[in-house]
């Protein structure tokens, strides 16, 4: 039976280990600035591009088939530039969002989607990945259990992009999230050097 010391102590190690940390806020940087547009996706089909269902179906299943990609690449690849390949994932999910908020055109939209899948891939496979290979084995269950936590923070994403929406319209909200996504996985591959060249 887990204690609460031994809770106390997983959240110590999580908090006190550079890595983990950076990939913790790679996570919480995805739930919070990615997927929220999957919930923008209905708005931006009606009010920008005035199509119907058949159009956001075609977007998810572009995001769908970039996900299978991103994830091979992923799964060829082997352990070559992982933390790298991270990265860039929040920079190419980012430069997606951006590119669509900037563009009002279904068939830039299309593409984009698919980038969007891609980068979406290459942070779902490698974070929790990366997780589970740089925590101490005591601690992994813990360390695996504050990162599946990040699923339950979408909401926290969606409240803000909704009003952002609301406020400025669907195109910035998308723009918006594209920015400061792409910025924050700069930021963190710049700051965390060890991350971005982890193998």
């Amino acid at each position: 039976m887990v204690t609460l010391s031994e809770i106390g102590a997983g959240l110590r190690y999580a908090r006190n280990d550079e890595l983990v940390v950076a990939l913790m806020v790679v996570a919480l940087a995805f739930t919070v600035l990615a997927m929220p547009y999957r919930f923008l996706l209905p708005v931006l089909v009606v009010d920008v591009y005035e199509l119907g269902p058949r159009a956001l179906g075609l977007l998810s299943s572009m995001m769908g088939l970039g996900a299978i990609l991103g994830a091979s690449h992923v799964a060829l690849s082997g352990n070559r530039w992982r933390g790298a390949l991270l990265i860039a994932g929040g920079v190419v999910s980012g430069a997606g969002l951006l590119i669509i908020g900037v563009v009002p055109a279904i068939a830039m939209a299309v593409a984009m989607s698919l980038l969007i899948g891609i980068g979406d891939a290459l942070r779902r496979t490698l974070n929790q990945a990366l997780l589970l290979e740089v925590a101490e084995p005591e601690y992994r269950g813990r360390v695996i259990s504050i990162y599946a936590m990040n699923f339950g923070l979408t909401p926290a994403g969606a409240l803000p992009a909704g009003a952002l929406a609301e406020w400025l319209g669907v195109r910035v909200a998308v723009f918006i999230l594209g920015i400061l996504l792409m910025s924050l996985s700069v930021a963190i591959g710049l700051r965390r050097p060890s991350l971005f060249r982890y193998q």
